[in-house]
This record gives C-alpha cells, sequence and structure tokens, in this order.
C-alpha cells in the first residue's frame, strides 16, 4: 500500500493485493497530490499514478501546472514505460475553459489519452444517486 494522507487538502492512495507477483517501487515526488508506483512483472513495466488535482478555477491554474510539470517530469525518467494516470483530476472535459485545455494539452504531449476515448460510453455524470 501506498498513500499520503493530508487532509483536509489532499488524500491518495494506491493498494496492491499482495498476492499479485510483481515487484513496485513508489517514486518520489514532492507533491502532497500525487502518488507514482513503478510495476513490474514479467517483461512489463507500468508507472501508475494516483492524482488528486486542484479545483478546476482560474484561482488555481498555476498549481493544476505545477502539478502537471511534476508527472510530466516523472513521464521523462521512464521513456520505455506504460502509463496510467487515475483519481480525481477536478476536470470536466465537456467543459470549455482553461483547466480543461491544459490537461488535454498535456495528455496529447505525454502521448496519452482518456479512457472514454477508447470505449464508447454515454454517461455525461460520474456519480448518481437514486433517493427513495
Amino acid at each position: 500500500m501506498f498513500y499520503k494522507v493530508n487532509r483536509p487538502y489532499s488524500g491518495c492512495a494506491i493498494y496492491l493485493r499482495k498476492s499479485i507477483d510483481l515487484q513496485f517501487e513508489r517514486i518520489e515526488c514532492d507533491s502532497r497530490r500525487i502518488i507514482a508506483v513503478l510495476l513490474k512483472f514479467k517483461d512489463v513495466e507500468l508507472l501508475l499514478f494516483n492524482l488528486y488535482m486542484p479545483y478546476d478555477d482560474s484561482s488555481n491554474t498555476d498549481d493544476f501546472l505545477m502539478q502537471l510539470s511534476l508527472v510530466s517530469d516523472i513521464i521523462e525518467r521512464f521513456p520505455q514505460t506504460q502509463v496510467i494516470l487515475g483519481g480525481d483530476l477536478n476536470t470536466d472535459f465537456n467543459r470549455v475553459c482553461s483547466q480543461t485545455q491544459i490537461l488535454c494539452d498535456f495528455l496529447t504531449q505525454n502521448g496519452l489519452i482518456p479512457c472514454y476515448q477508447l470505449i464508447g460510453y454515454d454517461v455525461d455524470y460520474t456519480y448518481h444517486f437514486n433517493c427513495d
């Protein structure tokens, strides 16, 4: 298990099942919003990120850019490694705003695509609660 908890500001975790036959290494990052783990199994290396990005408003743009810069620095250290970014990106890809564009540019620059582009889905929300 890898975790950072700095509530009330953020909290991230990555849990790995003990029975999985792999090697792993936590990648140091100077941010309370990012956890990165290098997973190695057989001949595959996977760089797994859990991100807790700043809320999408113009007052957080500098922090948003800083977090993406830290992620980019880690990705550059492992050029032959597959990458998965997960977590709370605090971005709505359907909105037209600077933070969405910054994230889309970052993904393109790093050869990444959002999963919703890989699989067809018609849900435009991330949470649903039925009240009976």
